[in-house]
């Protein structure tokens, strides 16, 4: 279908409108323009643009604000808290869902469960919304759960005019066989009920490499239809592949003495990212580098989310706290182990840093002190920026370097607010309003940069464990091959290459 008889549907007088948007294929222009355009005619209510990630929020908000006031962007998680904020006491939940969410295991999903349950069983609610939303625009939609499926339908059986935007080659955040299968079966019951077609043009590759964006929709295709993709055949402009022996012996590690293309690639790119699909591979590969190329930490904080679960339960307690603190180190920098710094740490904690130290070891004990004085997220904020210091100074030595500089800078920033919850709010409200984004030349997770797009682009490595032979792991490379525009590098594990490739 052509972009223009996709607006055209989107514009029609069609109650559900479905339409498959693979990668860099114009979604957000088209998603965009169409809120633009309802916005103008409404005589009611506002435009209610969904999405599930701040990134994809704050670029629709930049392409749709032609539409002012008119039209409200927020993510599909935001909408389901504001409705159990709205009903808590029905649900049993507090008045504020999120922070109740945040201190338990699986606090979202519970929130989503029982918003499910309550507008099932009381329509009035999603019809009260959908007065106010009489239009809504899902994107991302192979990114919703059962129950967000369920509140969006209920939106449009209660009267609101529905456009959904899917690619289900993007379906990367389900890795169950059983939720990847029901997460399918919801979109073609979606394009049964409505109308559907898809986004055929891929515009991310105009100004870049138009042979490399053909050649992407072609990769798709093969990935979606269960095949292999053919690299015997004559590759387009932009797209290389090397074949190199990966020598690290740690689990999801790389290394290769076969690094000159690798290295010439990346000095050439001046717009990279560099994307694998675990976090350990991204780790080792900064090091790979000699931590000259950062790591694009993304939008959500694993690990601070980890940290603040842990300090919740410790407050006033010395060794809990310092312990929250040597485990966040250890997964944000080097050199904070069990058996480096992060013992060191640990061991003062246990004695109340009483002990008389000289050197590095009294440094760490300061860190300790900055805690006992203040045994809260404020004490464990100053101990973080007191050690975050002393590794930039070169204080701890040179095996010590801070991996997620972003990661800390906000575990730290929470020190200055006097409720852990309100801190970490107030860091997610600016995130997702500010038009944050990666550096020049990055180091990702897939995950991570799903949504993004960037000039040049570096698959490391490209083995078995990082793109396995089922749908998941066709979803993730599909994924991680549509994000340059310009150029894209596979490196090939020669000695356990992806069997997703033909070679």
């Amino acid at each position: 279908m052509t972009d223009e008889r996709v607006s055209d549907l989107l514009d029609s007088s069609e109650s559900l409108v479905a339409i498959e948007a693979p990668a860099g294929c114009g979604k957000t222009f088209q998603g965009a323009g169409y809120a633009v355009r309802a916005a103008k005619k409404m005589q009611r209510g506002r435009v209610l643009v969904l999405s599930h990630t701040n990134a994809a929020c704050s670029v629709f908000r930049a392409k749709a604000r032609e539409g002012g006031a008119d039209i409200e962007v927020r993510t599909m998680d935001s909408l389901m808290i504001s409705i159990a904020a709205a009903y808590h006491k029905v649900i049993d939940l507090p008045p504020d869902p999120a922070k109740w969410a945040r201190s338990q295991p699986d606090g979202f999903d519970e929130i989503q469960r029982r918003v499910q349950q309550i507008t099932q069983s009381n329509p009035m609610i999603l019809s009260a919304l959908s007065a106010r939303y009489p239009i809504v625009v899902g994107d991302e939609y192979q990114d919703s759960s059962e129950a967000q499926h369920d509140v969006l339908q209920g939106l449009h059986a209660a009267g609101s005019s529905v456009r959904i935007f899917s690619d289900p080659s993007q379906d990367i955040y389900n890795k169950k066989k059983t939720l990847r299968a029901k997460a399918k079966a919801r979109w073609e019951s979606l394009k049964e009920k409505g109308v559907s077609d898809r986004l055929r043009t891929p515009h991310r590759w105009a100004d870049g490499s138009s042979d490399l964006g053909e050649w992407i929709l072609d990769a798709r295709e093969a990935l979606s239809s269960g095949n292999a993709i053919d690299l015997r055949a004559k590759l387009p402009a932009g797209l290389s592949v090397l074949q190199v022996a990966n020598t690290s012996r740690r689990k999801a590690g790389f290394a290769t003495s076969s690094r000159q293309e690798i290295d010439d690639f990346a000095d050439r790119a001046t717009n990279l990212l560099v994307l694998s699909a675990q976090n350990e591979t991204v780790r080792s590969l900064r090091s790979f580098w000699h931590r000259k190329i950062p790591i694009w930490e993304g939008h959500t904080r694993d690990e601070l989310n980890q940290y603040i679960l842990a300090l919740q339960s410790s407050e006033g307690d010395t060794s809990k706290i310092a312990k929250a603190v040597a485990a966040f180190l250890s997964k944000t920098a080097v050199g904070f182990s069990a058996s480096s710094w992060g013992g060191v740490l640990l061991e003062e904690a246990s004695t109340g840093a009483s002990a008389a130290r000289n050197g590095r070891p009294a440094a760490i004990q300061v860190a300790v002190k900055f805690i006992l004085a203040e045994p809260s997220h404020i004490g464990a904020a100053n101990a973080l920026r007191h050690l975050g210091n002393l590794v930039k100074s070169g204080d701890l030595g040179a095996d010590c370097k801070i991996d997620h500089a972003a990661e800390l800078r906000d575990a730290i920033g929470l020190g200055q607010f006097s409720d852990i919850d309100a801190g970490l709010s107030e860091q997610h409200r600016r995130r997702s309003f500010s038009q944050y984004g990666p550096p020049r030349k990055s180091i990702s997770t897939v995950h991570k940069a799903k949504g993004l797009e960037c000039a040049s682009s570096m698959l490391i490595p490209c083995d078995r464990a990082n793109y396995p032979s089922n749908d998941y792991g066709r979803c993730k490379l599909y994924v991680a091959l549509s994000r340059g525009k310009e150029a894209v590098q596979i490196v090939l594990d020669s000695t356990d290459p992806s069997p997703l490739f033909r070679i």
